[in-house]
């Protein structure tokens, strides 16, 4: 799954926005119209081999949908091309 798989690997650099429900338009990036930005620093996968918990340290604020204890699931971030972003060797994963 390296090169251009969107698949999260370690040192991908992420952009996230919340997506638009009641809950999340507490997140600051409704109120500045930011993307949230960090860089993936582990992923725990399950026994299958998938990506179960992968976690990110913020550069900015963290997204209110994000729990440091179990982070995003990698599938999540691999399938919901309109809220993540993912930019591997300078180069955005499509």
């Amino acid at each position: 799954m390296e090169g251009r798989s969107r698949y999260p690997q370690i040192d991908d650099l992420l952009f996230t926005t919340c997506r638009e429900t009641d809950y999340n338009s507490q997140c600051t990036c409704y109120k500045t119209e930011k993307k949230h930005v960090g860089i993936i620093t582990e992923i725990e996968r399950d026994e299958y081999g998938h990506d179960r918990y992968v976690r990110v340290e913020w550069f900015t604020d963290r997204p209110i949908n994000y729990q440091e204890k179990y982070g995003f699931s990698g599938a999540t971030i691999h399938n919901l091309r309109h809220e993540f972003e993912i930019i591997r060797d300078g180069i955005k994963i499509r």
